[in-house]
């Protein structure tokens, strides 16, 4: 048996398959980490693609100019907070409206906070949870389903 790694390109660019040609994917914390390989292997299916992230604007630009030269494929990116259904709600129409539909949602993004639970304060506490789990509901909340 066969295993194509789906995530890698060839020395030209090219990509591993077009099985999500067509299909728009936006994922949070998209432009580093976890998220940069997620976008990588749905560029690599021939996603079109939207990153979520919360603040670096330089990285972030930094991330979609490397992404579109390496591998071929634009990449936008959409500044938000995934623990703020508003917030939410904003970046989806925001993708929606730049790329004119919505196929694939990743609910990435995730935050730490260095310290012990028994030394967290409780808005650290918060924060942490809002981010990490508020998002399954503030981002699908913003899909019209």
């Amino acid at each position: 048996m066969t295993v194509l790694d789906i995530t890698q390109h060839d020395s030209t660019g090219a990509r591993a398959g077009d099985k999500l040609k067509g299909r728009v994917a936006f994922v949070t914390g998209g432009t580093r980490g976890i998220g940069a390989a997620i976008c990588r292997s749905l560029a690599s299916q021939g996603a079109t693609l939207a990153a979520g992230y919360a603040g670096n604007d330089e990285a972030a630009r930094r991330f979609r100019d490397g992404f579109a030269a390496t591998y071929g494929t634009p990449v936008s990116i959409h500044t938000g907070n995934v623990g703020d259904p508003h917030d939410c709600r904003r970046t989806i129409d925001e993708v929606i409206a730049m790329h004119g539909r919505l196929d694939i949602l990743v609910n990435n993004a995730g935050i730490t906070i260095d310290k012990t639970v028994l030394k967290l304060s409780d808005d650290d506490w918060f924060k942490v949870l809002n981010v990490n789990t508020g998002q399954v509901w503030g981002v699908n909340g913003g899909l019209d389903m």
